[in-house]
């Protein structure tokens, strides 16, 4: 399955992601000022798991070719080393979710406010860098 870069679901699919990036860059600054609960925790872990389907998605999302921008790109191959070659690390890097992560590794099961968890919470704010590919 190849979906079209601007087909209407692949459209909905980035508003969607658009709305989750703009929650994210007030929930940010918001967490690392104040703290937060457990639900916004959760909240925080079905974003990571949205974002995770979208780079799924760009491995299946064709591409108008670089020199011949009439010319769509559907060959899955070429669509993942273009995706390799672009955006994938970084929006790898925007899904992890570090926070759970260092917790388990700690065998920490509560929520802690130590600054070496809120560093931790800021590498979030690259979420914000994938507003560009969009």
């Amino acid at each position: 399955l190849i979906l079209h870069p601007i087909g209407r679901f692949r459209c909905l699919w980035d508003l969607f992601v658009m709305i989750l990036l703009i929650y994210t860059s007030i929930e940010i600054p918001y967490t690392f000022a104040f703290g937060h609960g457990r639900n916004v925790q959760y909240i925080g872990l079905a974003i990571d798991a949205l974002l995770l389907l979208d780079i799924l998605l760009n491995f299946h999302t064709a591409y108008f070719d670089k020199y011949d921008n009439l010319r769509l790109v559907t060959n899955k191959q070429h669509i993942c080393k273009k995706y390799f070659r672009s955006w994938f690390f970084l929006d790898l890097l925007t899904c992890i979710p570090f926070e759970l992560i260092i917790s388990t590794l700690a065998n920490d099961g509560e929520t802690t406010t130590s600054d070496a968890f809120g560093y931790i919470k800021f590498l979030r704010i690259f979420r914000l860098f994938r507003i560009i590919k969009i």
